[in-house]
């Protein structure tokens, strides 16, 4: 007689019970949905205003490579230190954003962990010149480091063309600024070139 009744129960509670479990299956995906759609929104605004900023950095960066010719006359000086000084504090907005992006295991996600991490190593090629600049007290580049920033301006102009994009295609733009990333770092455009869409 128990061994009925509880049968009887548990054939009762069992459509209740599944129909519990199937709603809070429902409930934990869609958070987890609208937690990786707010995640994307984030890094996309992110690297919205990465892009945002580079404007500004290709600007000053220009500008201080068109100095170099005539380096050696105070006033030039005066305007490189400027120009040098806007470029770092705007490497160090871009870096503040590329450290506040946060990434998963999607492929889209990947390729966006991919992307930092070329930036950083684009933004460690401004850091290095800074160190060079400060050691030998003077603003002189080897043709070599030239092209080097040359590099760095190429990788940001090119990102420009995705500024006025409603969703930035990450694979995209990691295919658009695999050149100038081979002349800074071999390693990461040989990983570029492995990217999935």
């Amino acid at each position: 007689m128990k061994r009925s009744r509880a049968y009887s129960l548990l054939k009762k509670g069992l459509p209740f019970l599944t129909i519990v479990f199937l709603v809070y299956g429902i409930y934990v995906h869609m958070q987890y949905q609208q937690l990786h759609n707010r995640l994307h929104d984030q890094n996309q605004d992110r690297l919205g205003m990465v892009i945002h900023i580079s404007e500004n950095l290709t600007a000053n960066l220009e500008e201080f490579i068109k100095l170099q010719n005539n380096r050696d006359q105070p006033k030039v000086k005066e305007d490189m230190d400027q120009a040098w000084r806007m470029v770092m504090g705007q490497k160090e907005s871009i870096d503040s954003n590329l450290n506040g992006m946060i990434v998963g295991q999607t492929d889209e996600q990947s390729n966006l962990n991919l992307l930092r991490h070329s930036l950083v190593n684009v933004n460690r090629t401004l850091l290095h010149m800074t160190e060079k600049f400060l050691e030998q007290q003077s603003y002189a580049l080897k043709q070599e480091e030239k092209k080097e920033l040359i590099a760095v301006l190429n990788v940001y102009e090119r990102m420009q063309e995705y500024r006025n994009d409603e969703v930035i295609h990450v694979y995209q733009l990691l295919q658009s600024i695999k050149g100038p990333i081979h002349q800074l770092d071999p390693h990461t455009a040989d990983m570029l070139k492995e990217v999935d869409p």
